[in-house]
């Protein structure tokens, strides 16, 4: 990934409306009383706390943006050595913001060496979405969070059930042998 550096300077930002009662605010700047959130379309750029954002999202240490079919591709295969949780993500949805903050939560409270862990900006790379969506065998929804091992979706949920608490019971299930073949 380039650093924010390289790129501070060269976005052109927009204004996308979004739901602030969301929590969202500490992640992104600026934002105002109405709601409105400043982010650049398709480009990296610095966040308030170092961090770095893609379309808004923080894309965290950690977690792999998908941004091409062939890197999908290489992380569906990769999951026969490590499993992985994709989370796709709709930057026009509040619902999605609010599913994002808890994959985020999940992120950070898990262990990495058992986990990969990848992020789909579903209106920017809708044809990644489509692939893992088929390769999968998966409906597509957004927000959505999918744990691929073996080559296949062992577990899948969306919208309201993407929660912290639920993403941890779904490590805790792996780890028993309760999800999969």
């Amino acid at each position: 990934m380039k650093s924010a550096d390289t790129l501070e300077g060269k976005v052109k930002p927009s204004l996308w409306q979004v739901n602030c009662t969301l929590n969202h605010c500490d992640n992104l700047s600026p934002c105002n009383v109405s709601g409105k959130v400043k982010i650049a379309e398709g480009h990296f750029v610095p966040g308030k706390g170092g961090e770095i954002l893609m379309n808004g999202v923080s894309v965290m240490k950690g977690v792999r943006e998908l941004t091409s079919i062939r890197e999908a591709g290489e992380l569906i295969a990769g999951s026969e050595n490590k499993p992985v949780f994709i989370f796709k993500h709709s930057t026009t949805c509040p619902v999605s913001f609010n599913a994002l903050r808890d994959f985020e939560q999940f992120v950070k409270h898990t262990d990495r060496d058992q986990f990969d862990f990848a992020l789909v900006v579903v209106r920017e790379h809708r044809d990644v979405s489509n692939l893992i969506a088929e390769q999968l065998g998966v409906h597509h929804e957004s927000p959505q969070v999918i744990l691929v091992a073996g080559g296949k979706a062992v577990w899948d949920d969306s919208h309201y059930e993407i929660t912290e608490s639920k993403l941890k019971q779904v490590v805790m299930m792996y780890e028993n042998g309760d999800l999969g073949d």
